[in-house]
């Protein structure tokens, strides 16, 4: 999908333990993709606060990176309510774009699977 414009791949426990910390302080997150940055970036911010966690990339496959600026706003629960059910182990493929907040995707059991975690939140960018 051309609309999806950076990738990058990170492990679904760790993805998990991040929003989970940072939920535990704030509502609301912003994930962001860099460019140059394979890094997946969770940044929760509200009025008093903010803390940004950096995920490295677990790389699965090198071509399927895409490299862009992206930047999406949502609740912590859509993303944690997802990640729950993907075991700690498995690489998670994350995608921003620009019509989704975030598309995640997985192999398990023997079959694909693919999250189209929404509703996405307005950014005032």
């Amino acid at each position: 999908d051309k609309r999806l414009v950076a990738q990058t791949n990170v492990n679904a426990g760790r993805f998990a333990k991040a929003i989970k910390l940072g939920g535990s302080l704030i509502d609301h997150l912003a994930v962001v993709l860099h460019q140059n940055d394979a890094a997946l970036d969770l940044e929760f911010i509200n009025d008093t606060s903010s803390l940004r966690i950096s995920l490295q990339p677990q790389i699965v496959d090198t071509q399927g990176i895409k490299m862009a600026q992206a930047r999406s706003l949502f609740p912590n629960e859509y993303l944690q309510s997802v990640l729950e059910a993907i075991p700690e182990t498995i690489p998670v493929t994350v995608q921003l774009g620009t019509d989704y907040p975030i598309v995640m995707t997985w192999h398990q059991f023997d079959i694909n699977v693919k999250a189209a975690v929404a509703p996405r939140i307005e950014s005032e960018d």
